[in-house]
């Protein structure tokens, strides 16, 4: 645990976070297929997996591999669900394809999952040459996770900065899911968003969760690589995670170049993944209020990066532009409205209509259709008889007429 400091009360030392193994453990690529790949529409059904051979330049590779259509399995937005398999039948690659809604999805759009051991392995690499060789064109990443383990007591003490904040001497920004397991109900980390949102972390216990859920040997393999010896075999060795699942406008907030497809490959090098990392995870583990962070400048969480291959490399990311959107204009014209029709002030109504002209023609009308519709939603406010509401309108009435010309 961290010692705490003097004289500020709720401050304390750094705790020293090191990245240890740094990978990707999801990764979903948008393509698009051409007709002739039968991805698209896949008018054939396979009782029986169909074998393809390719070869790939410039380094030719045989790749004999099944490609199985899973019929009976549908999703919210595909039709059809596809598995390419090697010769032993283990998964490598999920494939969604055939969109239910033509009107809004390109028929030949599919979606490429890559199974956890191809991303451990870097046959994900092959695989993705393989797709664009036989002619599928890459949109976009779908999906990307990134995790890093570290042993606790060295660095990985992912786990014990969220027990900080449970035991009240640290603090953190959104809401966070503990995590329990049977084992003792013991809580082994917490979960910070939800995992249908675009941003996800996760900070847990990995080898615990193993030993309750099934333990995975590639990535028990990349641990005895990556640290030396096998944690499995050691019972007071504890390996925990920090896991960061990225979709959607995070993934082009983080990754500005991931329209190309050579820099996706640049994934399976290390210096990339640390840049990744470098990039959201410091953040995240200064649990400390505005007001304690500006006060004390000690952080709660330092990353020593001389415990990896490679130092992160981050480029300075352009300053966001504010300016108004269609959003704020048409809650400010509501806000003022209800405002003017609660004080009976025809001038508050001007300067309505005055705020809608400069804001453009589309805001006039808008404005126009929805005055009335506002004017019977304040008179049913008014008629529910709620006292804390009728003590809010009376005194802005109040105020109002007490108020000088």
């Amino acid at each position: 645990m961290p010692r705490e400091l003097g004289p500020h009360p709720g401050t304390f030392s750094p705790l020293v976070l090191a990245p240890g193994m740094l990978s990707l453990d999801w990764l979903t690529l948008n393509l698009t297929a051409p007709e002739r790949l039968g991805f698209a529409s896949l008018p054939w059904e396979a009782i029986e997996p169909r074998r393809w051979d390719y070869e790939l330049d410039p380094d030719p590779v045989n790749w004999h591999a099944y490609l199985t259509c899973a019929s009976e399995l549908r999703t919210s937005i595909f039709g059809r669900v596809s598995y390419l398999t090697d010769l032993q039948g283990e998964k490598l690659v999920t494939v969604l394809s055939a969109p239910h809604n033509p009107k809004m999805h390109d028929q030949r759009w599919i979606q490429v999952t890559f199974s956890n051991r191809t991303l451990y392995s870097g046959e994900w690499q092959h695989l993705f040459r393989m797709f664009r060789a036989i002619g599928c064109e890459y949109d976009s990443i779908g999906r990307v996770d990134v995790a890093c383990d570290g042993i606790e007591g060295d660095g990985g003490e992912w786990p014990q900065v969220l027990t900080m904040a449970q035991r009240g001497i640290a603090k953190y920004y959104g809401k966070c899911e503990w995590l329990q397991r049977s084992e003792r109900a013991r809580v082994i980390g917490g979960e910070f968003g939800s995992r249908s949102s675009n941003k996800f972390v996760r900070a847990y216990r990995k080898k615990r969760e193993m030993k309750s859920k099934g333990v995975k040997p590639h990535i028990v393999e990349a641990w005895k690589n990556a640290f030396g010896f096998d944690p499995m075999a050691e019972d007071d060795c504890e390996v925990n995670r920090f896991e960061v699942q990225l979709k959607g406008k995070e993934i082009r907030r983080y990754f500005p170049n991931e329209g190309n497809a050579d820099w996706v490959l640049g994934l399976a090098n290390v210096h990339r993944r640390v840049d990744v990392f470098a990039s959201m995870a410091p953040g995240m583990f200064d649990f400390r209020i505005p007001a304690e962070r500006a006060r004390d400048a000690v952080p709660v969480a330092v990353w020593d990066w001389s415990r990896v291959d490679a130092s992160p490399n981050l480029a300075a990311r352009a300053k966001r532009n504010l300016a108004l959107s269609e959003h704020t204009i048409k809650t400010g014209l509501r806000a003022m409205f209800h405002l003017a029709h609660t004080l009976s002030d025809p001038n508050g109504v001007a300067a309505c209509e005055q705020y809608a002209r400069a804001s453009g023609q589309a805001f006039v009308d808008w404005f126009e259709r929805k005055r009335y519709q506002w004017v019977r939603e304040f008179n049913r406010i008014e008629a529910a008889k709620d006292p804390r509401t009728l003590d809010v309108l009376q005194r802005l009435r109040e105020a109002a007429a007490n108020s000088p010309e």
